[in-house]
């Protein structure tokens, strides 16, 4: 048994009735994605169906969507109604589907670590191992022999050694975004331990690569996200 129900954008999905249990297959459009059945890749589709069901029911998981890829093929997808705080057009409840916007919060930390690669490769910036105090001469005041050892590797790997906390009530990420040179302020925070000693979740140290980026091209980061990444993969629907 089919039921053909349509989807964001130009894709379908079908649904196919297995043992009582409604199994969601994509079927394919101009996204590129191949699709198969999860059988094809190895994926057992009893154990995959249930799950529609299963957060259809259970409302406090609110689970937006679930899709789910192997060996390069979509194999699965389904989405759901559910609460969405960052909504564009306030808090409210919605259908959640292939084209729904999301805040993605600390991901963005993955997608500067992406830009800072592309603009390593475009030849924009040298390499991972140049002094992050390089890039900001106008900070000659801030420059101790701790913090000179600091580079562009200790901030993707989240081990500059500065004294900060992500931790509610969230001081050190507030104070840097109303700083009016937030570069400045993390650069300025003393240092607790060796560069590239101890790991210490850092939304500060993402904050100055996005100020190295700057520095190094004369744009926003934005703009240089768009440039090298976004627009290259045909992602136009960004904030």
């Amino acid at each position: 048994m089919y039921a053909i129900v349509p989807r964001a954008g130009s894709t379908l999905f079908a649904g196919v009735l297995l043992f009582g249990v409604e199994c969601v297959t994509p079927i394919a459009s101009e996204d590129n994605w191949e699709t198969t059945t999860p059988e094809s890749v190895g994926i057992d589709s009893s154990k995959l169906s249930p799950l529609v069901a299963r957060f259809e029911e259970w409302k406090e998981a609110n689970l937006h969507g679930v899709v789910v890829v192997r060996h390069g093929k979509l194999v699965f997808e389904h989405y759901f109604r559910g609460f969405d705080l960052k909504a564009r057009d306030g808090p409210a409840i919605i259908d959640f589907n292939a084209a729904t916007t999301h805040d993605l919060r600390s991901m963005t930390k993955s997608v500067t670590a992406l830009v800072l690669g592309a603009a390593i490769d475009d030849g924009i910036i040298a390499d991972v191992d140049q002094s992050v105090l390089s890039f900001f001469p106008d900070y000659a005041d801030l420059r101790t022999p701790e913090k000179d050892r600091i580079t562009i590797r200790h901030l993707l790997t989240m081990s500059m050694g500065l004294a900060w906390s992500d931790r509610a009530p969230y001081t050190n990420e507030n104070t840097l975004n109303a700083s009016l040179d937030p570069y400045r302020y993390v650069l300025s925070l003393p240092v607790v331990e060796p560069a590239g000693l101890v790991w210490n979740y850092s939304s500060g140290a993402t904050a100055v690569i996005g100020g190295i980026l700057r520095r190094a091209t004369g744009n926003r980061f934005d703009v240089l996200a768009a440039a090298l990444l976004f627009d290259p993969l045909g992602l136009s629907d960004v904030t």
